[in-house]
């Protein structure tokens, strides 16, 4: 089990996708850096053509092409599944810090596929 938001829960939810055909299928052309931001806790995911390749620390000065961010509380109501995550773009509570969430729209699909994968990390908190 590793802590929401670690970088051993990123390789995780990363493993997960990678083997999700139907993710797979949504994601193709997908190529940025991520950056997710879980409360205080940052981690660096790059994806190429919809497949997670590399996930770590971020090292000094380093920071994705898209960082999403939110408060610790809010990324573990997106896994669990008691927020929904339209509505919390929407409202504020998950923010784009950087990049342009236009750009990926045609990966809506993709991001349905991306969360409902974080229902199933298990969790050590």
């Amino acid at each position: 089990m590793a802590k929401l938001g670690s970088v051993e829960w990123w390789k995780a939810h990363a493993k997960l996708l990678n083997a999700n055909e139907t993710y797979r299928k949504y994601a193709k052309g997908l190529t940025t850096v991520f950056e997710y931001n879980v409360g205080d806790m940052r981690t660096i995911a790059r994806y190429e053509n919809g497949e997670i390749v590399d996930v770590h620390a971020p090292a000094k000065g380093e920071e994705g092409i898209m960082i999403i961010a939110a408060p610790r509380e809010i990324w573990a109501n997106l896994a669990s599944g008691r927020l929904d995550p339209k509505a919390a773009l929407m409202g504020g509570k998950l923010r784009f810090r950087k990049g342009n969430m236009a750009s990926l729209a045609r990966y809506m699909a993709a991001a349905g596929a991306i969360f409902a994968a974080m229902a199933k990390i298990p969790t050590d908190d």
